[in-house]
């Protein structure tokens, strides 16, 4: 079990972790599968954090070919 700080609780506390996979249109018009993990306080229930992971699409014009956690829409 993770653990991390919640802002609520405002202390350590252990997290509760829900996985969802969820399928997106590619660069190349095929769909691929991402996986989300978002973590909830276990004390009192609120949003922590999530995390994305899976293919992601670097485009041409990105510096040092690498993209940004949240892109914008120059990006597609």
């Amino acid at each position: 079990m993770q653990s991390q700080f919640c802002p609520n609780c405002r202390t350590v506390a252990n997290m509760i972790e829900t996985v969802t996979r969820r399928a997106i249109a590619g660069h190349d018009g095929k769909m691929d599968m991402i996986t989300i993990k978002t973590y909830h306080c276990e004390s009192c229930r609120s949003f922590v954090s999530s995390k994305e992971e899976g293919p992601r699409f670097v485009p041409e014009n990105s510096q040092n070919g690498k993209r940004s956690q949240h892109p914008t829409l120059l990006d597609w």
